[in-house]
């Protein structure tokens, strides 16, 4: 009997093993990183309000989440999704549009931006 539970012991310890090894990697990737840190920058800007961001990159043979350019080892952004407390002004819009192409070095045609959907705070 002490032998059986043991071996479930002995089991258990090396599924626990294995799946510490062989888990995936849970950190964000360096795309959620920087989506993350434009949003919050966009926030900033006057009347903007709360940004969320999404980029849409290059699909590549070594990845399809996250490609780089060998030559110059940055992200190739095919497109990105700004969804903005603030889009519903022009002016905002513009600012927001003029911002993300200089930083990320898109052809505004290539920049979406929306406005936020609005929280209905009803109490029922």
């Amino acid at each position: 009997m002490a032998t059986k539970k043991a071996n479930i012991i002995a089991l258990i310890v090396i599924a626990l093993v294995g799946f510490l090894l062989f888990r995936q990697d849970v950190s964000p990737s360096i795309e959620e990183t920087v989506e993350v840190k434009l949003a919050a920058t966009l926030s900033q800007i006057e009347g903007v309000g709360q940004v969320s961001v999404y980029f849409h990159t290059e699909a590549s043979a070594e990845s399809t989440l996250f490609s780089f350019s060998a030559s110059e080892n940055k992200a190739t952004y095919t497109g990105v999704l700004i969804v903005s407390e603030g889009a519903q002004s022009p002016i905002i819009r513009r600012q927001l549009q003029e911002a993300v192409s200089a930083v990320l070095q898109l052809p505004a045609h290539q920049i979406i931006i929306l406005p936020m959907k609005k929280e209905d705070h009803h109490e029922s």
